[in-house]
């Protein structure tokens, strides 16, 4: 695999939604997946992935963006404060 391909298995710090958002799309177009592609293996509507990468701090339900990453193969340890209620 070239070094795109692996990208996804270093550490990536989501402290913030915009954070979460970039490494979504990063992840989700170096598997050439469309958002409906990811929507799919995740579970999930669209929408719901389009939330999570539009970056804006909304109400998403905490497990699918965890089925979200877990999709993508992104190991979810943290999430940013604005979307578990943090200031």
């Amino acid at each position: 695999m070239d070094e795109q391909a692996q990208w996804w298995t270093r550490r990536a710090f989501m402290h913030t939604p915009e954070r979460m958002a970039q490494i979504a799309i990063e992840a989700r177009k170096a598997q050439n997946w469309s958002t409906s592609d990811l929507a799919r293996a995740a579970n999930v509507s669209p929408n719901t992935v389009a939330l999570v990468e539009s970056g804006q701090p909304t109400i998403i339900n905490l497990n699918d963006v965890r089925a979200i990453f877990t999709a993508l193969k992104i190991k979810v340890l943290a999430l940013p404060a604005t979307l578990t209620g943090g200031k």
